[in-house]
């Protein structure tokens, strides 16, 4: 997948080793290049660089015996340069990026998007209500409205194999806006060795 325009893969792993056994084997082969990126809860995490590649493990002890954890692989962004976090996506003035997560599985092409702002829940449904159609998108008028007494609002609009469903909440200073973009059919559309399609 993508974060932020970055290219991620995150593997996960269970094992009869612990979790001792675990980091020791990674810092022996990673030798003095390998940090300790700290304790969270009950998960170790370690971590090195390659070039242009973070790698990273964080491991837990399972129940009832043995670990398991996930290794991530990540582009660090002295790398190639990413695309644009976000994309074209229209958002209002002022808006902040939090969150850019592109993937790929069974066919369809899944980006979320998470900003957010210091409107009001009904100005960025009035900005959606109006910008998403000028983008060639169609409402689907059956789907979603008011939600959780007026602090949050649902919607959904289709643009041919695409679909988009925007959930706006209000919260402590502002406004969050969630948008789940998945593009269907990919199967159909890219050559099997693609590794991405839009």
């Amino acid at each position: 997948m993508k974060l932020n325009g970055l290219p991620v893969q995150i593997q996960h792993f269970s094992s009869d080793l612990s979790q001792r056994e675990i980091l020791d084997f990674y810092r022996a082969r990673w030798g003095s290049s390998s940090r300790q990126s700290g304790n969270l809860s009950n998960w170790n995490v370690i971590g090195t660089q390659f070039g242009n590649f973070s790698l990273r493990v964080q491991v837990r002890p399972a129940n009832p015996r043995g670990s398991q954890g996930f290794i991530t692989v990540s582009m660090s962004p002295s790398g190639n340069a990413p695309s644009k976090p976000g994309g074209d996506f229209p958002r209002l003035g002022g808006s902040k990026l939090l969150t850019d997560v592109e993937s790929m599985g069974e066919g369809k092409l899944a980006k979320l998007l998470m900003l957010s702002n210091r409107f009001s829940v009904a100005s960025n449904v009035s900005y959606y209500e109006t910008m998403m159609p000028k983008q060639g998108w169609t409402r689907n008028t059956n789907y979603g409205g008011p939600q959780a007494g007026g602090r949050a609002y649902e919607m959904s609009f289709q643009r041919g194999d695409k679909e988009l469903n925007i959930i706006i909440n209000k919260i402590s200073q502002g406004t969050a806006i969630s948008a789940n973009i998945v593009t269907n059919n990919l199967d159909n559309r890219c050559a099997p060795q693609a590794r991405s399609c839009r």
